[in-house]
Protein backbone atom coordinates (compact mmCIF):
# COMPACT_ATOMS: atom_id res chain seq x y z
CA UNK A 1 0.00 0.00 0.00
CA UNK A 2 1.21 3.84 -0.34
CA UNK A 3 1.73 3.61 3.92
CA UNK A 4 4.40 0.50 2.86
CA UNK A 5 5.99 2.58 -0.21
CA UNK A 6 6.36 5.98 2.36
CA UNK A 7 8.24 3.76 4.73
CA UNK A 8 10.31 1.94 2.11
CA UNK A 9 10.66 5.41 0.66
CA UNK A 10 11.62 6.76 4.00
CA UNK A 11 14.56 3.70 4.47
CA UNK A 12 16.01 4.74 1.65
CA UNK A 13 16.33 8.10 2.40
CA UNK A 14 17.68 7.47 5.14
CA UNK A 15 20.26 4.84 4.13
CA UNK A 16 21.70 6.92 1.79
CA UNK A 17 22.17 9.95 3.97
CA UNK A 18 24.24 7.46 5.97
CA UNK A 19 26.28 6.55 3.27
CA UNK A 20 26.60 10.27 2.01
CA UNK A 21 27.96 11.02 5.67
CA UNK A 22 30.30 7.87 5.77
CA UNK A 23 31.73 8.77 2.13
CA UNK A 24 31.77 12.21 3.49
CA UNK A 25 33.99 11.26 6.20
CA UNK A 26 36.29 9.67 4.86
CA UNK A 27 36.83 12.55 2.29
CA UNK A 28 35.20 10.42 -0.68
CA UNK A 29 32.88 13.20 -1.82
CA UNK A 30 31.77 16.92 -0.12
CA UNK A 31 28.14 16.51 -0.26
CA UNK A 32 26.77 20.29 -0.87
CA UNK A 33 24.59 21.54 1.92
CA UNK A 34 21.61 21.83 -0.83
CA UNK A 35 21.47 18.01 -1.33
CA UNK A 36 21.28 17.60 2.42
CA UNK A 37 18.74 20.10 3.10
CA UNK A 38 16.53 18.43 0.26
CA UNK A 39 16.91 15.31 2.13
CA UNK A 40 15.60 16.58 5.17
CA UNK A 41 13.02 18.07 3.10
CA UNK A 42 12.07 14.80 1.84
CA UNK A 43 12.36 13.40 4.99
CA UNK A 44 9.88 15.64 7.14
Amino acid sequence: GRRQDALDNYRACVELSDALQLARKHGLIKAPTKTRRRLWLTLS
